[in-house]
């Protein structure tokens, strides 16, 4: 079971935090399995292929900003992709 301690992360109005792949990783990390900041981003690719398994699951806003700008994530929905991974459904 993941356990989840997270740093000062940006809120949205209904309380969900949101991160970068790499404010995220560390958090999501377990004993079981190690979660790096491409790993997150390659969820978050599946996530946008209509036939994968994880499509939908990890929507990325993508705010524009000097050179290529951020990308983040909701906390919520990638400790939920790693929970599946982990368990191994894919």
């Amino acid at each position: 079971m993941l356990t989840i301690a997270s740093p000062a992360l940006p809120r949205d109005p209904d309380g969900y935090e949101y991160g970068t792949a790499g404010q995220l990783a560390p958090l999501l990390t377990s004993p079981e399995r190690r979660v790096t900041p491409g790993a997150i981003r390659n969820w978050a690719y599946l996530s946008r292929r209509p036939g994968h398994r994880l499509h939908g699951r990890l929507p990325a806003i993508h705010i524009p900003g000097p050179r290529t700008g951020n990308t983040y994530y909701r906390l919520h929905d990638a400790a939920q992709v790693a929970a599946m991974i982990e368990a191994g459904i894919r």
